[in-house]
């Protein structure tokens, strides 16, 4: 039941996140390649486009989190509800220790782009090839680490 629920929660999240990248890019290449990766393959997308395409990926994404809410609010359990205001506060830290670890896993680039900002010349450390990794691997324990809170809780 819990793995169902798990991949519930990722499948939805995946769609939805592909329907924002759609809808701000304009593209329909998966939000988490590079964009030199499939270079060939990619479509751009017209403005009148790019809600219909977006919403093939955003309804989904909202009924599966629709369906997963509803299942939540009628089951009978004693005490969830208690157990969700003891707990949010770890939950959603565990929770943003698991997603930052994924994009700093799938795209470094980001979150070497989040550090560099303030300094003069932010894009000769984005080329780094040795900066890309340390951050894949931060991204790693980071995932791990919020994946373990999860589990003790």
């Amino acid at each position: 039941m819990a793995l169902a629920i798990v991949g519930g929660l990722v499948t939805a999240c995946l769609l939805l996140s592909q329907g924002v990248h759609v809808m701000r890019k304009g593209n329909t290449r998966p939000f988490f390649q590079e964009s030199g990766e499939m270079s060939d393959l990619q479509l751009s997308l017209k403005p009148g486009a790019r809600l219909p395409v977006a919403l093939l990926y955003l309804i989904p994404g909202a009924a599966i989190l629709g369906l997963l809410m509803l299942a939540l609010l009628r089951s009978d359990r004693p005490g969830l509800s208690e157990w969700l205001t003891d707990h949010g506060f770890e939950l959603a830290g565990a929770i943003f220790l698991f997603v930052y670890g994924l994009v700093a896993i799938l795209r470094p680039q980001i979150v070497l782009r989040w550090i560099a900002s303030p300094y003069q010349d932010p894009e000769a450390r984005l080329r780094s090839s040795s900066a890309r990794s340390f951050i894949r691997v931060l991204g790693v324990i980071l995932s791990a680490f919020g994946l373990y809170i999860l589990k003790t809780l």
